[in-house]
């Protein structure tokens, strides 16, 4: 199974073709600037139709992402977010296609948030298996650390706006993986979840909930490490 990754130069896209690599998958990383990770230095549109109709799946990562310049450079944003998009599910044939978006498509009020919102209806009115995911901000890894290093950081407003963050290595691993465990990951007793189950009224009768033995407590599934 042959993988593609768009932007396999940037901070996203190069962790996750160094995750595919690490799990022996058959990845090929393209991008216009070189990079360890990037085996084809090149624009998007600038490989012919069969160029990607030979991958099984696609990452498509690659994408300008300013906000504020996107006001700028409205054609150019709306070029490289929208139409590369297009271009490529025009000339994929392969199983399903895997798309980054961000947070800003929720009410968008910037023209890349628009862009990207755009974007995600095409490809779902398209006839591919596919799959969307909304990022947070990203943080780690070098980029952190080189931001961390710098002396003179340049803060807009003042400094009190609430962002919601999320580690690169997260975000690879939720790309990466084909199973999901859906629930809070916060355990609770029954005890706990009806303290008053006797005073509680059921539709039918009243709520009995009877003391009995079983294997169902958590603590007894989990390994003796987490106990």
């Amino acid at each position: 199974m042959r993988i593609l990754v768009t932007g396999s130069s940037g901070f996203i896209g190069s962790a996750l073709v160094k995750r595919l690599k690490k799990i022996k998958k058959d990845v090929i990383g393209i991008d216009q600037k070189e990079a360890d990770t990037t085996l084809v230095v090149s624009n998007i549109l600038d490989k012919p139709p069969k160029f990607y109709k030979q991958f099984d799946i696609i990452y498509h990562l690659a994408s300008l992402k300013d906000a504020r310049e996107s006001f700028e450079k409205k054609k150019e944003y709306r070029e490289n977010i929208v139409n590369v998009t297009k271009y490529i599910l025009k000339n994929f044939n392969g199983i399903e296609f895997i798309f980054t978006s961000t947070m800003a498509a929720y009410k968008p009020i910037t023209p890349y948030g628009k862009y990207k919102l755009e974007t995600e209806n095409i490809i779902k009115l398209s006839d591919k298996r596919f799959k969307i995911y909304r990022l947070a901000n990203v943080y780690g890894g070098k980029k952190s650390t080189s931001i961390i290093e710098k002396k003179n950081i340049k803060i807009y407003g003042d400094g009190e706006q609430l962002r919601d963050y999320i580690h690169v290595d997260d975000v690879v691993n939720i790309l990466t993986k084909d199973v999901f465990d859906l629930g809070t990951g916060i355990p609770i007793s029954l005890n706990d979840l009806f303290p008053n189950a006797e005073h509680i009224k059921a539709i039918k009768g009243d709520v009995k909930i009877p003391k009995i033995h079983t294997d169902f407590n958590i603590k007894n599934r989990l390994p003796k490490k987490l106990k």
